[in-house]
C-alpha cells in the first residue's frame, strides 16, 4: 500500500529508517489516518473525517 500523505512518509522513514514500508503495511491505525489526513486539504465536507482525527487523538493521548 502507498503512503499518500508526505508528512506521515517523512515521519515514519525518520522513526524507522529500514523497514517503515513495512511498519506502515501492518499498522491499520496509520493507514487509516494516512487516508483521513486528506480532509486537510479538502473543503467542509471533507473536514468531517478531522472530528475522527481528533478522537482517535484524544484515546490515545489519555
Amino acid at each position: 500500500m502507498n503512503i499518500t500523505e508526505q508528512f506521515i512518509k517523512e515521519i515514519l522513514v525518520s522513526e524507522y529508517p529500514d523497514n517503515y514500508q513495512k511498519i506502515y503495511d501492518n499498522s491499520l491505525l496509520i493507514q487509516y489516518l494516512d487516508k483521513k489526513m486528506k480532509a486537510v486539504h479538502g473543503n467542509s465536507k471533507t473536514r468531517r473525517s478531522l472530528a475522527n482525527i481528533y478522537a482517535i487523538y484524544s484515546i490515545l493521548y489519555f
